[in-house]
């Protein structure tokens, strides 16, 4: 009957070991795993992280204007798209930001990417994702107008003296045929930048007011909800997985922890080296993260929207996903150096009172007192001192 506590501690403690060891390999995974689905399939976060890229970068207020000038958009006839074609960037990206202020831009972005998310949670083939324009006719209705009408005109090559000959024949009236696209002098200038001026503001009348960026249907596309379903459960395991990896604590507890010193000992090593480990992306950095970036865009190529944002974003996502990874690596490493030096701590204490306990506890052996008097030595009754029975009368 003793070898079966044995044999039943040996198997919990090798049982012990591997989910230690599985531990220390599923927890920066699982951490990488649940910071990145945190940022990657949340809309606040995502537009939070995002925002500030697309800002700078003027990406969808450009999206926006060119879907305003483009195809058959016309101010009294005459075409935006090449009306605009003179502009520089510089003087295209300040009429922008004229029209379209950056507190616009971080609106739409919440909105686009909370649109998004829900078509991908639906079973809808077709996506459609607007912005609000009624910023954008605002502004179109007021003093900004004029201001990007006269950096159209400015824009243009000026006008030669046949130019203006064929202009003071059709009158000042763009879109006419033949009407050339040039900068004409005072007064046909003024009289041109009033008309466009007119338009400009009949144009943002007219302004739908929530203007599709996107709108496309995927019907045609092959197995659209069996991907959606798929990333759906990456979603759900990339998020939670992490459970898993802190369930595994309790198996050990579980199968070899019977003291405070043994928590100590079985918790402290592996959160140490999962810790360790878990600095191991934060390292390496953009090179595991395009690989992994490159794999989720990979997995939904049936929806090109979703793996052209993550691969167009994956600077930005990868500084908001890396950041708190190193603080998580900070944390668990910090804990596990914690739990082991209390229990060593408490091995250093224990030991004077192991000690003392022992000689407490050893058998008490009486020890004879050799101050005590030797005992009478009385003869038997009936004989004398020397040992000899009487005899006689009184024997």
């Amino acid at each position: 009957m003793s070898g079966k506590p044995s044999c039943l501690s040996t198997v919990g403690r090798l049982l012990a070991g591997l989910a230690a060891a599985l531990f220390v390999v599923l927890l920066p995974v699982t951490l990488l795993a649940r910071n990145l689905a945190l940022v990657v399939f949340d809309p606040q976060t995502l537009s939070q992280v995002v925002s500030g890229r697309l800002v700078e970068s003027g990406m969808l207020r450009q999206l926006v204007v060119d879907n305003l000038f483009a195809g058959d958009a016309s101010l009294e006839g005459l075409n935006l798209k090449a009306a605009t074609q003179y502009l520089t960037p510089d003087e295209r990206e300040a009429m922008i930001g004229r029209l379209l202020p950056d507190a616009w831009v971080q609106d739409q972005i919440l909105r686009v990417t909370t649109a998004f998310f829900a078509w991908f949670d639906s079973p809808s083939t077709r996506l459609l994702l607007t912005v609000d324009t009624e910023p954008l006719r605002a502004q179109l209705r007021g003093p900004a107008a004029s201001g990007v009408v006269e950096t159209i005109v400015e824009s243009w090559p000026a006008c030669t003296l046949e130019d203006v000959a064929r202009m003071l024949g059709i009158g000042a009236v763009p879109g006419q045929e033949g009407f050339p696209s040039c900068e004409p002098p005072e007064p046909l200038r003024g009289l041109l930048v009033g008309t466009l001026t007119g338009s400009l503001r009949l144009l943002a009348d007219a302004l739908p007011a929530d203007l599709p960026v996107l709108d496309q249907d995927y019907s045609s596309t092959n197995d659209l909800l069996l991907v959606k379903e798929q990333v759906r459960t990456v979603r759900f395991v990339a998020r939670w997985g992490i459970l898993a990896s802190l369930s595994l604590l309790g198996v050990i507890m579980a199968m070899a922890v019977r003291s405070w010193r043994g928590l100590t000992r079985w918790w402290g090593v592996p959160l140490m080296l999962g810790g360790l480990l878990t600095f191991v992306p934060v390292v390496l950095g953009a090179a595991l993260l395009r690989v992994l970036l490159a794999r989720m865009a990979a997995s939904v190529s049936a929806i090109p929207a979703l793996g052209e944002i993550v691969q167009s974003l994956g600077g930005a996502i990868g500084s908001a996903i890396l950041r708190p990874q190193a603080f998580q690596a900070l944390l668990f490493t910090g804990a596990g150096l914690l739990l082991l030096v209390l229990g060593l701590i408490g091995r250093r204490g224990a030991r004077p009172t192991t000690m003392y306990a022992a000689e407490a506890s050893a058998p008490v052996v009486p020890r004879r007192d050799t101050t005590e008097m030797p005992p009478l030595l009385v003869p038997p009754a009936g004989t004398t001192e020397d040992g000899e029975r009487p005899s006689g009368m009184f024997g």
